[in-house]
């Protein structure tokens, strides 16, 4: 039997306890709310709360708050545990151990390696996921004992009742949904975690006549190969700290949680625009501390402990002295060489509390990057652990339109769990991955993973095939799209010998999908047809830049809106229609310059 995440002790034993008869819990003194969670996760048809001859006990014991002992006998059922929370886990442990009618005897005792094991969803990249969905997805969080939830907030995607003049779009989590999703997760024992942006990735914001004056740098910032508009508020003006302030008070006084994540990562121009003097009399890190050090303060007032992304700081050691003593440092990488473990020892050396996050590797790849998604969780992990840091935060990203489906998001979710609960096993991603979507979508998702160990050499963002993808939006932004487009290609190039790898992968996986009988299934599908014309563009995009043909991208023009068609209905499926507009923009931006480039004389 296994078990996901792996508990600290089990043992099995010969025996088997028959859920095809009336039952009687005794749940002792314990929330009546359990025995309603304990029918429904084992579908028993009949079950009474009662203390007489009950088949199945919750036992209050010495333990500590997560901590839970489990045992299965032919005539009965313990669980035993100090807390709701204890009792909560144990029955998630028995659910597994269900089969058909009967449960598996065993015996388990377990607990969790740390504190927060936490999942981060990104609602701001195009796509903000619809109430059912986000439930669904408290549903499975809470099967893998995760316990706390972030929903990542940048521009326009909570509802902002201070600020109605940026609720045009409609693409935002309303109010009272998000309420309902926190009393949701609240039963589902899942701390909702409120997260909005504030420094860096004001684009949005900053892009509006009324806020603009507030940015770093109005004209914009060169980074990466491309010129972006203005994404980082001035620290030193007080209007950027009154805008921030009014963000919070839209936020801050409707949620339970004690922790909010003010984010505070990549101010990209910091230094480089109107804060440059200050910067010059001081340092980046000082400056950065003086405008986080009295947005705390507000976040205190409402009785929260802020959190941060470090990246900022990470480097500069000096520096973190100065941060509120109670502030939770939480340090990201999401690639398989990022340096969790000097970072780790350096935050305990400094007594900073501080969590880290890794990544489900998703984004800008359409399917995923599996040895980075192993990798940063499984060293992140190891990091938290030995330096006795608070927990885990599993970033799940939207770069560039969220053109990942969340299916490829279920083996991070799936081993950040594991690595969070237990010690790192590799082979449980395959397990649960089966149990949710069958073993064909499971083993096609978990290979379409690794499709960029064929691209080439290694790189930690990304994917070749998605780089047409990528410097299509960029090139939208230049006076000479079609000539900084193919001169980007040229370093993002396949080799003709990788390509035929990765398109015989992508077919035998079409193959192996079988039957397009669930939305899984069919969100597979259009996400390997989508790879496959960005194998032929690759072919197509060597003829333009090597032999300067024209005429080329008919075909892959007509798949791409082939694609966008499908894209759209899988999207409603799971999300707020209103965000399909920008991430099919992506789309939508390479093709028009497909179709410049064959136009070309």
């Amino acid at each position: 039997m296994q078990l996901v995440p792996t508990p600290k002790k089990c043992t099995e034993n010969n025996e088997h306890f028959s859920l095809n008869m009336a039952l009687v819990c005794n749940n002792g003194e314990f929330s009546d709310t359990l025995v309603t969670t304990l029918k429904n996760e084992l579908k028993i048809k009949n079950l009474e709360i009662g203390s007489n001859n009950a088949q199945i006990e919750f036992i209050k014991q010495k333990l500590k708050d997560e901590e839970y002992i489990l045992d299965v006998k032919k005539d009965k059922i313990t669980i035993k545990a100090s807390s709701d929370r204890g009792i909560f886990y144990g029955i998630k442990t028995l659910k597994q151990c269900v089969n058909k009618s009967t449960v598996i005897g065993c015996h388990v005792e377990d607990k969790p390696d740390l504190a927060i094991r936490g999942v981060m969803i990104d609602i701001s990249r195009s796509k903000v996921p619809t109430l059912k969905t986000l439930k669904q997805m408290v549903k499975l969080f809470s099967d893998l004992k995760y316990n706390h939830l972030e929903l990542y907030v940048e521009g326009f995607s909570y509802e902002y009742q201070n600020f109605p003049e940026v609720l045009v779009n409609n693409n935002y989590i309303k109010l009272e949904d998000y309420l309902a999703l926190e009393e949701f997760a609240e039963a589902n024992y899942i701390d909702l975690v409120p997260n909005q942006n504030g420094f860096g990735h004001m684009s949005e914001w900053l892009a509006l006549d009324k806020y603009h004056k507030l940015s770093e740098c109005e004209d914009g910032f060169d980074i990466w190969g491309s010129h972006r508009p203005s994404s980082t508020l001035d620290p030193t003006n007080k209007e950027s700290f009154k805008l921030v302030k009014k963000m919070y008070d839209d936020m801050l006084p409707h949620f339970k949680s004690k922790y909010f994540n003010m984010n505070f990562d990549e101010p990209y121009e910091l230094g480089h625009g109107k804060s440059a003097k200050a910067v010059s009399e001081s340092s980046k890190e000082d400056v950065y501390i003086d405008f986080l050090i009295p947005l705390c303060k507000v976040v205190k007032k409402y009785q929260k402990t802020p959190m941060i992304w470090g990246d900022v700081l990470v480097n500069h050691p000096e520096a973190i002295g100065r941060l509120p003593k109670d502030l939770i440092f939480i340090d990201w990488g999401y690639n398989l060489g990022y340096d969790f473990a000097s970072h780790g020892e350096m935050l305990k050396d400094k007594k900073v509390k501080f969590m880290m996050a890794p990544g489900t590797s998703t984004w800008s790849t359409i399917t995923g990057r599996y040895d980075d998604m192993l990798g940063s969780i499984t060293n992140s992990a190891f990091a938290v652990k030995k330096n006795n840091g608070l927990g885990l935060l599993v970033a799940d990203w939207g770069d560039i339109g969220h053109l990942q489906y969340l299916p490829f998001s279920y083996p991070g979710f799936i081993y950040g769990a594991q690595c969070a609960w237990s010690e790192p096993n590799e082979e449980v991603i395959k397990l649960k991955l089966e149990k949710l979507l069958g073993e064909e979508t499971a083993s096609v998702i978990l290979r379409l993973a690794t499709y960029t160990r064929l691209e080439g050499p290694y790189r930690d963002y990304g994917s070749r095939l998605f780089s047409a993808i990528l410097w299509a939006e960029h090139a939208q932004r230049e006076e000479n799209d079609v000539e900084y487009f193919l001169n980007k290609m040229q370093s993002n190039l396949v080799d003709e010998a990788n390509l035929n790898q990765l398109e015989k992968m992508f077919r035998l996986c079409l193959v192996e999908l079988g039957t397009i009988d669930s939305i899984e299934k069919a969100e597979v599908q259009n996400s390997i047809n989508l790879l496959l014309t960005l194998v032929d563009i690759q072919r197509n995009l060597r003829k333009v830049i090597e032999q300067n043909q024209t005429k080329v991208f008919d075909k892959d023009l007509l798949i791409l809106q082939a694609f966008l068609g499908k894209h759209y209905e899988l999207w409603c499926l799971r999300n707020i229609p209103a965000g399909f507009i920008p991430s099919g923009n992506r789309i939508k931006w390479l093709m028009k310059i497909l179709m410049e480039i064959d136009e070309r004389s």
